[in-house]
């Protein structure tokens, strides 16, 4: 048996009969029933009853067994191919937070791709939040960008790159003084807050104000999109250093920012590295360029030595 039979086999459940299933394939109905018969005198076992007249097929109880083999088997396969591609090519498989992606990743692997013109570059969406997160899609990246800190991980080497502080983001116009605010010169009801805000923000949030994150003013999907909700000069959010001068920078004529003496606690950006796929000559680039970016933005707190 090899990866492709495995593929076939699971093809056909997937589809439920074999017809069905050579189509999607673009083989022919007589090959993968020759490739079905193969498998099942190598199990010595039935593993799919076909009847004369019936299109669907059922699985025996041998063949449920074996489809979770069968999906372990294409999986292999796929983790296999992906490190031959990492090793024989260099092609980085990355992976950021929607929110990172512009502010951070953008700029540094620009910077990257100017050190190394040879290098091939994939990007991807996925926010790294936990222990779980990774291990489930370790085999997807190389190097990722994360504001979650995993500690004696067997999977990544992780290294802290920055830290930051929390601005408040308002619009240019606001009545808000230019000073060091208090949580008495924010008017909760002119929130705009992300819908999705986990851990030191809503927790700041809930803290500080009386009234559910829900009630605030606007709801905003992602952090690059608050300033579409700035309608009224009152409004203002809690943000990010790096995101909020990124921000202005886009929108310099309409964005200001404020310092807040309550802060949430400072946030923490780190790369996880995996130990099974990166390599070592361009994550030594990489982290080159990582700080070329730390030392344009002194706005943040560099932690890479």
């Amino acid at each position: 048996m090899n990866a492709q039979t495995a593929r076939m086999f699971l093809a056909i459940v997937e589809h439920g009969s074999i017809s069905a299933a050579a189509r999607a394939l673009y083989i022919t109905q007589p090959a993968l029933s020759a490739h079905l018969g193969r498998l099942e005198e190598e199990l010595g076992v039935q593993l799919m009853r076909r009847q004369k007249g019936i299109h669907q097929i059922t699985l025996t109880p041998e063949g449920a067994a074996f489809v979770p083999i069968a999906q372990e088997w294409a999986s292999a396969e796929d983790h296999f191919l992906q490190y031959k591609d990492t090793v024989s090519r260099k092609t980085l498989r990355l992976l950021a937070g929607t929110s990172a992606h512009d502010v951070i990743v953008a700029p540094i692997i620009s910077k990257l791709l100017r050190n190394d013109p040879q290098l091939a570059v994939q990007q991807s969406i996925q926010e790294l939040y936990a222990h779980s997160v990774i291990s489930q899609h370790i085999h997807r990246f190389d190097i990722a960008f994360s504001f979650f800190h995993p500690t004696d991980s067997p999977l990544v080497d992780c290294i802290p790159l920055f830290q930051q502080e929390y601005y408040i983001l308002c619009p240019a116009d606001s009545p808000l003084p230019d000073r060091v605010l208090s949580l008495k010169d924010l008017d909760p009801a002119f929130q705009v807050m992300q819908k999705f805000a986990v851990g030191n923000l809503r927790r700041w949030y809930q803290s500080n104000f009386s009234e559910a994150p829900e009630d605030s003013y606007a709801q905003t999907t992602t952090i690059l999109s608050t300033p579409t909700y700035f309608r009224d000069p009152r409004c203002w959010g809690i943000c990010s250093a790096n995101n909020a001068m990124f921000l202005i920078a886009q929108q310099p004529d309409t964005l200001s920012f404020r310092r807040i003496e309550t802060a949430p606690s400072p946030s923490l950006c780190s790369l996880l590295i995996s130990k099974s796929y990166a390599r070592a000559d361009v994550v030594e680039t990489l982290l080159r360029c990582c700080r070329e970016y730390l030392q344009e933005r002194p706005y943040l707190t560099p932690l890479l030595k």
